[in-house]
């Protein structure tokens, strides 16, 4: 009896844990589909359309759900809002701007006008971009183009209008930037492949100009009174990011910051160089070591952006130290479709143009090779956004002409680019799928659409993010779930994904140094560079 009792209750103990089991299964079971159903809503999120646009206020310590909504669409348009608010925050202005039809509307804001009660409209519908550089007491001031000239102009808010100019363009400056202060303008140009500060007086008439450093970039921060100095972020493919100014009486540019570095800066060259692409002069800059041999077989690292007219200057990067002190070459081609050269430059690889892009990137390797910087079994290309639709692009249509490729975040499956986020902007940039033409265009050089069944391409790592709503990592996977089926599977293709990220990969240190290494490591591994400084 005794005996029989127990058993019972041992197995009851059982039943009871079972149950106790059976229940926290059930909850990690209902956890697992929550989260799932939570990364599906997520994933939901990241690809859908961006329209009915909304602008809000928001002041800082409270949470987002107390911001004030200021402007809105609900009229399902892509339209989105650009504010800028004068230095001495009497005006507020917002740029409506419809990026598909590509126009702007203008409105603002007198805060010193105590019989305003909401937003004025300021300019009406225009094909221009109107950027604001200040006010000078009643009159605002901004910069744009009109009749393909790059002006400043001067607007009284009271008689929209009346308009005043100020600065007319100047033919070859390529103006990136425009700083307005004490009734001086400062343009940032591009010239010759590099940056260029142009100083202006009241008048319109040219003061100083002031040359940067080749294979430097540099961005207005403002002013100090108290130096009397206009400060500048700057950096270079040699110098890691400091701040920077230019004497407004001197006008002396000076570094403020002193930064140590584990290499030499003077054992580099930084030149630049021209080569022809379908009879077109297309600029380019390669950074070595000097007293580089052309003996045909050093490692290349080229890269390129070419797209939506975007002028791409000297960026850090401790990598391309690592490789070009490890015997490396790297180049940066100033392909068509960027704005290195200006408006027409940026519509010479554009649309129907894009081909022309994509050979600018495989002439600039037939250069390099007929010049005897390298071979085809030493160059590695690669891209980002864009440069990765491009890098993925010329790959493909060049199987033989790199040893390696590293598409990053780019739009491959192109003939759907405009279904997801973002994408629906970028027309003007691609075309669209509903018209035939522009179909058949698009189709002739999106990548995954042209992958041919057991060709060898080049070794590929395919860098993506999870959490990019610009552009959706669903183009990475299907690019490389493709190459990995149809493609020869003599050179490996790869896929990494960071997690938690966006269109810009990694957003700490650390996450940075790991993605870095990565991109490195399987260059020096597919260029055979087996030494490391």
């Amino acid at each position: 009896s005794q005996i029989s009792t127990t058993a019972f209750a041992d197995e009851e103990d059982d039943i009871v844990q079972m149950q106790k089991i059976i229940k926290s299964l059930q909850g990690k079971v209902n956890t697992a589909l929550s989260q799932k159903n939570e990364r599906a809503t997520t994933n939901e999120q990241y690809k859908q359309v961006a329209i009915n646009g909304k602008l809000y206020y928001h002041t800082i310590g409270t949470t987002q759900e107390k911001d004030s909504l200021i402007f809105k669409k609900s009229d399902g348009s892509n339209n989105h809002f650009n504010v800028t608010v004068t230095d001495d925050e009497r005006y507020i202005i917002i740029d409506d701007n419809d990026p598909v039809n590509n126009t702007h509307a203008y409105y603002y804001f007198d805060f010193n006008n105590k019989e305003q009660k909401g937003l004025l409209p300021l300019i009406k519908k225009s094909n221009n971009t109107y950027h604001l550089l200040g006010n000078n007491n009643d009159s605002l001031l901004f910069s744009t183009v009109i009749n393909k000239e790059k002006k400043v102009i001067s607007i009284d808010p009271k008689n929209p209008k009346k308009w005043v100019e100020k600065i007319k363009s100047i033919e070859n400056l390529i103006v990136q930037d425009i700083y307005y202060y004490d009734n001086k303008f400062y343009e940032l140009c591009f010239y010759n492949q590099q940056h260029i500060i142009v100083v202006f007086d009241s008048h319109g008439n040219i003061t100083k100009k002031v040359e940067i450093p080749i294979g430097a970039s540099c961005d207005f921060k403002g002013v100090d009174e108290e130096t009397n100095q206009l400060l500048f972020s700057y950096q270079s493919y040699l110098h890691p990011p400091i701040f920077a100014a230019m004497n407004l009486s001197t006008y002396k540019f000076d570094l403020l910051e002193k930064v140590k570095i584990s290499y030499d800066m003077s054992s580099f060259e930084i030149e630049k160089i021209e080569y022809s692409s379908d009879n077109v002069t297309i600029p380019m800059i390669l950074m070595h070591k000097k007293g580089l041999k052309l003996d045909g077989n050093n490692p290349v690292l080229l890269e390129y952006y070419g797209g939506f007219g975007i002028i791409t200057t000297g960026e850090y990067d401790a990598g391309k130290i690592t490789f070009v002190e490890n015997g490396g070459i790297y180049a940066f081609a100033m392909i068509r479709g960027g704005g290195e050269k200006g408006k027409e430059w940026h519509k010479a690889g554009a649309l129907f143009n894009r081909q022309k892009s994509i050979n600018d990137i495989a002439n600039a390797a037939k250069y390099l090779v007929e010049k005897k910087y390298t071979n085809t079994t030493k160059i590695a290309i690669s891209g980002g956004s864009h440069g990765g639709l491009m890098t993925a692009a010329v790959a493909i249509q060049n199987p033989n002409l790199f040893a390696a490729a590293i598409p990053v975040v780019g739009n491959f499956d192109a003939i759907r680019t405009e279904k997801f986020t973002v994408g629906t902007f970028h027309t003007d940039e691609f075309g669209t799928v509903k018209d035939s033409l522009q179909f058949l265009n698009i189709k002739s050089y999106s990548p995954l659409h042209n992958i041919k069944k057991g060709v060898k391409y080049p070794s590929m790592l395919i860098m993506t993010s999870n959490y990019d709503d610009r552009v959706p990592p669903l183009h990475s996977y299907k690019f490389t779930a493709t190459m990995q089926e149809l493609a020869e599977k003599q050179n490996p293709v790869l896929l990494r994904v960071e997690k938690n990220a966006g269109h810009n990969g990694a957003r700490n240190y650390e996450k940075y140094i790991d993605m870095n290494t990565d991109f490195y490591s399987f260059i020096f591994h597919t260029l055979g560079v087996s030494k490391y400084k």
